[in-house]
């Protein structure tokens, strides 16, 4: 089990003749007992009915399956084992031993499983580790594992992770984003700018690569494109309170005191517990020969 498993974007014609012909062959078996056993076509029905969908006729987000999707649809094969059981206690065989031991080696099998599973989510850096070791081309949970060892202060782990995630799949904004994050963090700013620049230009309405993108030249001394880059943040996010007070400097800086002070009091609007804000605040009224309340 994974938290992700990444679309293929491929069919596998093997696997999906060989499900064809296994579900025909249940359905088959489904029908033909429906006077003996009704319940089967009962439960099947439901696991059917209810498995299609989520069953990708309409590709909704960039998972190929999850195994939360079984939760409902599982409930019909729970009624043909349930019903199973009576049937099977009545029948002329000896079977309530074997039928409690299966039981009970069953729960002791799930409850294994289930703590097994449970440890994976200790945290990001296993959860998405194991999902790496389960899938194939995972380059979602390989850009979440960078980013959370560089988090964590592992940078270089993490920006190798990073690479990894956009050599599968180099079109991929979030690890561009989440690279150039872990670059910033080691000074190269050069190469965070790089993958910022490349992260806005494959997403434009991806704000958080803004808003790094405007950081980093606003430490570099770019402050007009700085700029361009935080207004682009506030067009998707009005109420990043950081824009607006990183845009106010900029524009201070560039002799709009009107508007920086607009955007000063934006921030503090939105977190009026922002100390740099309500500062520069301060500072910007100052100089317009104003007191700041």
């Amino acid at each position: 089990m994974a938290v992700l498993y990444p679309h293929p974007h491929t069919v596998n014609g093997l696997k999906v003749a060989g499900a064809s012909l296994l579900l025909m062959a249940i359905s088959f078996l489904a029908v033909k007992t429906v006077r003996q056993y009704p319940f089967i076509i009962v439960g099947w029905l439901w696991f059917l009915g209810t498995l299609v969908p989520v069953i990708g006729l309409v590709q909704v987000g960039v998972q190929a399956m999850a195994d939360r999707y079984t939760y409902i649809p599982l409930i019909g094969i729970f009624i043909i084992i349930a019903w199973s059981i009576p049937g099977l206690l009545a029948s002329k065989l000896n079977l309530k031993i074997p039928l409690a031991s299966l039981l009970l080696l069953s729960i002791a099998v799930l409850a294994l499983l289930t703590w097994k599973q449970v440890g994976y989510w200790k945290n990001s850096t296993t959860l998405f580790k194991h999902a790496i070791g389960v899938t194939k081309n995972n380059y979602i949970s390989y850009s979440n594992l960078g980013q959370a060892l560089a988090e964590q202060g592992r940078i270089s782990e993490g920006i190798a992770h990073l690479y990894e995630s956009l050599r599968i799949k180099p079109d991929y904004a979030i690890a561009h984003n989440n690279l150039g994050t872990a670059l910033e963090r080691q000074g190269r700013l050069k190469e965070a700018v790089k993958h910022y620049t490349a992260a806005v230009r494959i997403a434009p309405s991806l704000p958080a690569a803004h808003y790094n993108l405007g950081v980093v030249l606003h430490r570099q001394g770019n402050i007009k494109d700085a700029a361009d880059h935080y207004i682009q943040t506030l067009r998707v996010m009005p109420d990043h309170a950081r824009a607006h007070n990183n845009l106010g400097v900029a524009l201070e800086h560039q002799g709009y005191l009107e508007e920086a002070v607009i955007h000063y009091s934006e921030a503090l609007r939105i977190q009026p517990d922002y100390p740099d804000a309500r500062r520069n605040l301060k500072i910007a009224l100052q100089k317009k020969g104003q007191f700041a309340k």
